[in-house]
């Protein structure tokens, strides 16, 4: 569990404008994907506060967005890589084009701070010229592996072998890796701990991921609270097992109880078992919605019932933005900051879903308090706002750092001062 909430600037801790790159491998548009949301949202929320940034991916897809995403040129470059950073390209499956071409840019402006974001991000954010790097890692890349090969086997064999194999592998190489990574520092959302698994350098900071509570914003009651909703990608391993949970452990027997209920499951791209829940009495499958808070605006709960977690959920976040009563499993409560107390419902066991859920029906006023403590809770500490001037901060301090205490020359470093010739 992370031990320690958001750092919250003051005005006189306002930093000066700085020159800021950012890279992340896969832009997509709309947002389907975690990193895409953080890349998005924490671009935007620094440039509100009047820092300069260049937005640069690998890859896109849809149409882009009204802020500039710049695409890494792929055609062959002038130099070559060296052959560490080559294997380190070929293990992240990053074309080495564009690895090169990445470097030259960084070298075009004078950037203060380089942002990688997701594991993708690793030989970009090596490749370039900062005086600062952070690499911004999201969920623990090996551990999901390793959770999708145990729970997915038997569904998808080859897939799960696969994913275990690359990310193993990439662990493998980055801990013969750790020069080049020095200087790099981490940035992660959940327990610190795992993150010396990847990263050369010791030091890193701790940050919760963040929700734009200006997009989502509290929408006015009445709502329908027996409409309950799930949320996000519906490929997604973790996901598809929630869903699966819910409905044969819970909503089946709420159904039964009182067939008003509703279960809607919204997002993009549904696997086959999350489309054989769709066709049983009801259940709802809103697919692909251009506005996932105007697609849920009639729902009044947000249910989030995972067997084990992957990360701190965007669609935890987005529903306590949106006002909704938000009942989780303990798994994902303690993802969370312990000190800011969250106020969602936690339930454990199939019975306490379905007796908590039914007292939200029974006693409506209820919901209302829930909705304005989860908007006061998210703003306060997992505003994109607040996170990005946290996140500046540590940057400004590092290059402040290295300003005043500059590193030895390499010649000194090896073999210490010279000795006056007598």
């Amino acid at each position: 569990m992370i031990d320690k909430p958001p750092i919250h600037p003051t005005d006189e801790e306002t930093p000066r404008p700085l020159q800021v790159l950012v890279v992340i491998t896969d832009f997509n548009w709309p947002i389907r994907d975690g990193s895409t949301v953080i890349a998005y949202h924490l671009t935007e929320a620094l440039r509100k506060q009047g820092h300069q940034v260049d937005l640069f991916t690998s890859h896109t897809s849809g149409e882009v967005p009204a802020r500039p995403v710049y695409l890494i040129p792929k055609e062959a470059p002038k130099g070559k890589l060296s052959r560490k950073l080559a294997r380190l390209a070929r293990y992240f499956n990053a074309p080495a084009s564009q690895v090169l071409h990445f470097g030259e840019l960084s070298h075009k402006k004078t950037y203060d701070v380089c942002l990688g974001i997701g594991a993708g991000a690793c030989p970009y954010l090596v490749q370039a010229q900062a005086k600062s790097r952070f690499w911004i890692l999201g969920d623990n890349p090996l551990r999901n592996a390793c959770l999708f090969f145990l729970t997915e086997l038997f569904h998808y064999p080859i897939a799960a072998f696969r994913e275990l194999f690359f990310y193993a592998r990439q662990a493998l190489f980055l801990r013969f890796f750790r020069p080049k990574l020095n200087g790099i520092s981490w940035v992660t959302a959940k327990d610190r701990r795992w993150s010396g698994l990847y990263i050369g350098a010791e030091t890193g900071i701790v940050l919760p991921n963040g929700v734009s509570t200006m997009e989502f914003e509290c929408l006015p009651t009445p709502r329908d609270r027996h409409l309950l909703a799930f949320w996000g990608n519906l490929s997604y391993f973790n996901n598809i097992h929630a869903i699966e949970w819910f409905y044969h452990r819970v909503f089946a027997e709420l159904y039964k109880r009182n067939s008003l209920y509703r279960f809607i499951i919204a997002g993009s791209f549904p696997d086959k078992r999350v489309r054989r829940i769709a066709e049983m009495p009801g259940v709802e499958l809103r697919e692909n919605p251009e506005n996932i808070e105007e697609c849920l605006k009639d729902c009044a709960v947000g249910v989030f019932p995972f067997q084990f977690s992957t990360g701190i959920k965007n669609k935890v976040l987005e529903s306590a933005a949106m006002g909704k009563a938000t009942f989780v499993s303990p798994c994902i409560r303690s993802d969370f900051f312990s000190g800011t107390s969250p106020p969602f419902t936690v339930c454990q066991k199939p019975q306490d879903w379905i007796e908590c859920l039914q007292s939200l029906v029974q006693f409506p006023e209820h919901t209302d308090d829930r909705r304005l403590a989860l908007l006061q809770w998210v703003k306060e500490f997992y505003d994109w706002t607040s996170i990005s001037h946290a996140l500046i901060k540590a940057a400004t301090q590092g290059i402040e750092k290295k300003e005043k205490f500059p590193p030895p020359a390499p010649s000194q470093a090896r073999t210490g001062p010279r000795k006056a010739a007598s």
